[in-house]
């Protein structure tokens, strides 16, 4: 049986960095340890494929909270389920840089794209 030094769950962006800063010393064996595949689905890439991957178990899980409120509505917290964590999934839009002036004091702002 393989002895580790370190078990780390969770591949999101802490558990990536803790991973490749402890295994960088050859003397240390690291498990590392996630329940999601890796991020090469194409609509993780894609803005517009958020929603989709929301829906999706493979990519993201999705936690019932407590029952609260009035009406005991219970929500759904959707959190990445992929190598990246949360990370991988974010809904991130499309934004075209501009190109902005404003004139003082405090005038309407011009922008334009570039």
């Amino acid at each position: 049986m393989t002895r580790f030094d370190y078990v780390i769950v969770g591949a999101g962006p802490a558990g990536c960095v803790l991973a490749s800063r402890l295994s960088a010393d050859p003397g240390v064996n690291v498990l590392f340890i996630e329940a999601g595949d890796q991020d090469t689905n194409p609509i993780i890439a894609m803005p517009r494929g958020f929603g989709e991957l929301l829906g999706d178990p493979t990519t993201a899980w999705h936690y019932p909270t407590r029952a609260f409120g009035p009406s005991q509505q219970v929500e759904y917290w959707v959190r990445g389920k992929t190598l990246g964590g949360s990370s991988s999934v974010p809904p991130t839009p499309a934004v075209r840089a501009a190109r902005c002036t404003s004139r003082p004091p405090a005038g309407p702002t011009r922008c334009s794209k570039t």
